[in-house]
């Protein structure tokens, strides 16, 4: 939800949207404030204005992944092989840049490892 204050000459808009962070920003008259607050609103309804830092990758979140979450599951020895999978295939992909098509070029090799009838073909409903 988007809150707009007059502040001096100014007015401070801010956003806040529960798993967010509160985004603040200070305009010089309110109806940019309204449209900045809109489309920040809209941007965080779709997921748009996630951010991440560029210097972390696809490596490291696995890495803490492993050492904070991991020793609480029933399956940590299969998720730890699934992880170590993961950054072999991709250790220094950044997470600012990854995309699906980064999934699908990795995954690819995958594939020919598993058993045919495991495999679910591309145009099945």
């Amino acid at each position: 939800m988007a809150s707009i204050r007059k502040r001096g000459s100014s007015y401070r808009a801010q956003v806040r949207k529960m798993g967010f962070p509160a985004i603040t920003k200070s305009f010089k008259n309110l109806p940019l404030a309204k449209q900045w607050a809109r489309n920040t609103e809209s941007d965080l309804e779709r997921h748009l204005s996630v951010t991440v830092p560029t210097s972390i990758t696809v490596s490291d979140v696995l890495e803490r992944f492993e050492k904070e979450v991991m020793p609480q599951h029933k399956g940590a020895r299969q998720e730890r092989y699934k992880a170590n999978t993961i950054q072999r295939l991709m250790p220094s992909i950044r997470l600012s840049i990854l995309s699906a098509a980064h999934i699908r070029f990795f995954t690819v090799p995958l594939q020919i490892k598993v058993a045919y009838c495991t495999l679910v073909p591309a145009n099945a409903p």
